[in-house]
């Protein structure tokens, strides 16, 4: 039998074990011109996806995902891509890097 390929989505999750891979899928996100109202929300949800499954998701993360996911559940983000559209359009960009 034929080992079958690798979805999409696990071959996803699987690259965002690395911190730096997930400040550079955050960053793209957060990049995107006229992004889908839900892409923030999808983004972060792989993300803890994979923080899940790397037992690196503190109480604490999960409660502030929590807490995103329904900001984003109502507004899609409008808010945040205003946000980051203004910086730069005032000559600044919004940058994501792993935490020292």
């Amino acid at each position: 039998m034929i080992p079958k390929s690798l979805s999409y989505h696990e071959f996803l999750i699987k690259s965002l074990q690395d911190d730096e891979d997930i400040a550079a899928y955050l960053e793209a996100a957060l990049e995107e011109q006229n992004p889908e109202p839900e892409l923030l929300l999808r983004v972060m949800s792989h993300v803890i996806e994979a923080k899940i499954q790397s037992n690196q998701l503190s109480n604490l993360a999960r409660l502030n995902y929590d807490k995103l996911k329904k900001i984003l559940d109502q507004s899609g983000g409008t808010e945040i891509y205003t946000f980051v559209e203004l910086l730069n359009t005032l000559g600044f960009e919004l940058s994501v890097k792993v935490k020292e």
